[in-house]
């Protein structure tokens, strides 16, 4: 599964337009589009930026305007999965979680009248 996962983040960063002279990545790169639900991070966790073998192969693939240094926005704020794309690479997509305690607490509700409904179904069982 998280082979999937990393086959379509590449997917995803190969759609990315190519722009020419990107700085080197100073260990986080964002992919923050709003027309786009998540926000990618592409961390190069071993310091060694460009220069990391899987960073230097895919260089092309993470430039400006689409990919920039940093963190994502503070509305993207809900963890959704972590993946290792190469030794010292990690990709982690964050979304945007707008549920309230008021939806959860709805939700709840919910549940609870089904599973009674379905409780006086069984005659009370």
């Amino acid at each position: 599964m998280a082979r999937g996962v990393a086959v379509a983040a590449v997917a995803m960063v190969a759609m990315v337009a190519v722009a020419a002279g990107a700085e080197a990545p100073d260990g986080i790169l964002t992919l923050n589009n709003p027309q786009y639900a998540h926000c990618f991070l592409v961390r190069v966790l071993d310091g060694t930026g460009w220069d990391n073998p899987f960073m230097s192969a895919h260089r092309y693939q993470y430039q400006p305007p689409q990919w920039t240094p940093g963190d994502c926005p503070e509305e993207y704020n809900y963890f959704n999965r972590n993946v290792t794309l190469a030794p010292g690479v990690e990709l982690t997509v964050l979304g945007v979680n707008n549920a309230t305690a008021t939806d959860a607490e709805a939700a709840a509700a919910a549940y609870a009248a089904v599973a009674r409904a379905g409780k006086a179904l069984r005659g009370g069982v």
